[in-house]
């Protein structure tokens, strides 16, 4: 199942046989009992949110201001539920905090689209068959947590909460309830329903546990962190009270060990990012867990986060924007495009300066038309340094996996209409003289030597549209390591078959060819004048090509995994290359021509 634009299968190198999923298609959306004035859940949003952005998906989810009963909020959340469902969601996950939101729900499900619950309402959730309940389950949470209050020595144990009607409380004080049950010798005092004002709340547990002064063995387990401030001005009268809290805040996390037991943690943080993940996952592939309910906790708590916990939880575990360095050529690019502006304005200006001067000596000695051609190919040649520097900063996969198939098709043309050029017009040359020294006149047409160039031409084209076609270059990114920083690099794959390597191989063996019948003809003109041939700067030329291929592509080589480094060394041969070509066998010619030879006398009479 890739994810578009990636179309390929998991090796990364062929294409897929499932079409890519465009999860930018997808939305989600979801509604939550937690409200703006309820701190702990600013990490649920915060990861839903965090999950969406990983999915690429579109995730539609409001926080609701306090109300001023539950009532309100819960009719608000109904209506919300219905009102993504009707708009078409692909999927929903909520918090069941009543069954007054039950109908809203199966309204949902009677339209076909997934349902999950988080947080709170377990049991209403397996009673309507949702996908799946996220989160503790509150009476196995409130079961464990009275077992660790009886081996801390609890004698009678007590359940605060602060919200009778909230399903998730009433499974907590059960399970509370139930481990006691199966501890001989300790007392269930019962369940203290404690009203909002913390004046009130002191009041009202003092005189429910009512023991007088001895308080040793009293357990008090609360439902909610927003009890804390209560249970620690009781324990400041009662020393020897036992606490234990749900749900710990930053200011209750403070005072674990000291002076709560423990606390009990749900885990907000996989509360928000699951679900997300999960109906994204569902709504692309079809693919759901096995089980019902996905438990996050209880994860008991025994002692103040550290100074790092503390920092993640108050940046609520925010994700860099880069997670590894790409090492792409956003720094370098512009290096690389100045020495390819060079080149091209360079090639114009020569040639331009040939067509202006096509009437004089030294130009036409020079043959304008291969001396245009040169120009071509130099142009075309420096243009591959443009391909070279499209990486996926700039464009997507697609479109770098397309300009690295382009480098060979610019490099390899270039280089075949300079080289051929200069065969061609050398060889154009050597007949001239060869005829002239057995007394023949010859004429030599552009096109009788211009066959070679043809051949080589065709064949360029044949190879490079077979390698495009049957097994192109792609760009691929790799993950570099080994070097304990997290770090990748784009590079541009050959290809994956032996098709490529043949095809490469095939064309710099022509090209090479032609290299080797340029300075047989050059070795042939050595003794020709320098105005009529450039023989001695094609050598100097060879001996340029040379040394760049000998001392560059083993550097290219080691520096492959330095895309940066790779791009700089590969744009300067490139423009070694080309200027070489232009200044050796451009510049003598435009000296020859401002300095001249003064013109000779006539002879005179004998």
């Amino acid at each position: 199942f890739p994810v578009c634009p990636n179309t390929k299968a998991p090796s990364g190198r062929s294409e897929s046989n499932c079409p890519c999923i465009d999860r930018k298609s997808i939305k989600i959306g979801g509604v939550l009992h937690g409200t703006t004035a309820d701190a702990q859940w600013d990490i649920v949003f915060a990861q839903a949110r965090q999950a969406a952005d990983d999915m690429g998906v579109e995730l539609i989810l409001d926080r609701f201001d306090n109300q001023e009963s539950d009532e309100i909020l819960f009719t608000k959340m109904s209506a919300q539920i219905l009102a993504l469902c009707n708009e078409g969601v692909d999927g929903l996950f909520v918090s069941i905090p009543s069954v007054n939101l039950v109908s809203a729900i199966e309204e949902c499900q009677r339209l076909g689209i997934s349902v999950m619950s988080i947080n709170s309402g377990s049991d209403i959730s397996k009673s309507i068959n949702l996908e799946h309940h996220i989160g503790q389950l509150e009476f196995s949470a409130g079961l464990r947590a009275g077992l660790r209050l009886v081996d801390s020595g609890m004698k009678r144990g007590y359940c605060l909460n602060n919200d009778p009607e909230n399903a998730e409380n009433q499974d907590r004080c059960a399970g509370l309830k139930d481990s006691i049950r199966l501890s001989p010798g300790v007392i269930y005092g019962g369940e203290i329903n404690v009203p909002l004002d913390k004046n009130d709340q002191l009041k009202v547990v003092e005189e429910f546990v009512a023991v007088g002064g001895n308080w040793d063995g009293i357990s008090l387990l609360l439902c909610s962190p927003s009890l804390t401030d209560a249970a620690l001005s009781l324990q400041e009268r009662h020393p020897n009270v036992l606490l234990s809290v749900f749900d710990p805040t930053d200011p209750v996390k403070e005072v674990i060990g000291s002076r709560i037991l423990f606390a009990v943690d749900q885990d907000f943080y996989l509360e928000g990012y699951l679900p997300v993940w999960l109906l994204a996952t569902f709504a692309a592939t079809g693919q759901k867990l096995a089980t019902s309910f996905v438990e996050t906790g209880p994860r008991f708590v025994e002692e103040a986060p550290s100074k790092a916990q503390q920092t993640c939880e108050a940046n609520l575990y925010a994700v860099c924007d880069e997670y590894f360095e790409l090492n792409q050529l956003t720094k370098v690019r512009p290096a690389g495009l100045a020495l390819c502006a060079i080149v091209l304005l360079a090639s114009i200006f020569f040639a331009g300066w040939v067509l202006s001067h096509r009437r004089t000596s030294v130009v036409r000695k020079s043959q304008p038309f291969f001396l245009v051609m040169i120009c071509v190919g130099v142009f075309v040649a420096g243009a591959t340094i443009i391909p070279m520097s499209i990486d996926d900063s700039i464009a997507s996969i697609e479109g770098s996996s397309k300009a690295c198939m382009s480098v060979p098709w610019c490099f390899s043309l270039g280089f075949t209409f300079v080289f051929v050029a200069l065969y061609s017009k050398l060889k154009r040359i050597n007949r001239v003289l060869a005829g002239a020294k057995r007394f023949q006149k010859l004429t030599v047409s552009v096109m009788d030597v211009c066959k070679p160039l043809l051949l080589l031409l065709t064949l360029n084209v044949i190879f490079l549209t077979v390698w495009t076609i049957f097994d192109p270059m792609h760009y691929e990114r790799f993950r570099l390591c080994g070097s304990g920083d997290l770090s990748s690099v784009g590079v541009c794959v050959v290809g994956d078959s032996s098709v490529s390597v043949a095809m490469l191989s095939s064309i710099v063996v022509i090209n090479f060819l032609s290299i080797l019948l340029a300075n047989w003809e050059a070795w042939k003109a050595r003794n020709v004048a320098t105005e009529y041939s450039e023989s001695k700067y094609i050598g100097i030329l060879m001996l340029v090509f040379l040394e760049l291929m000998l001392l560059g592509i083993p550097v290219i080589f080691l520096a492959n995994e330095n895309p940066t480094a790779s791009y700089l060394l590969k744009a300067v041969i490139v423009f070694v290359f080309c200027v070489s070509i232009l200044s050796l066998i451009f510049i003598p010619k435009m000296v020859s021509k401002d300095s001249g030879s003064p013109p000779r006398a006539p002879p005179g009479p004998q």
